[in-house]
């Protein structure tokens, strides 16, 4: 499996599907990324403040930089080597 970068584009649809009350394998289907994909950017987004109950209006581009720049680029920790 191979991984990739997400772009901020993607980032901003898993927030917008899971504010519209998507999980993660709906998340995942819709956004074309791996449900834990999504569930980091939006773990990353809840602990910056994202409330489900506030909307979409909260997806600034301010919240998305920082969402973008608390998950490292690469493979998640404790994921070996591609054989």
């Amino acid at each position: 499996m191979a991984f990739r970068e997400v772009s901020v584009v993607v980032v901003k649809e898993i927030l917008r599907l899971w504010l519209s009350g998507h999980g993660y394998r709906s998340i995942g289907r819709l956004a074309m990324v791996d449900p834990k994909t999504a569930r980091r950017y939006v773990r990353a987004a809840v602990a910056l403040g994202l409330d489900r109950e506030r909307g979409e209006g909260q997806l600034t581009e301010e919240l998305l930089a920082a969402v973008v720049a608390a998950i490292p680029p690469g493979r998640p920790p404790g994921v070996g080597p591609l054989l």
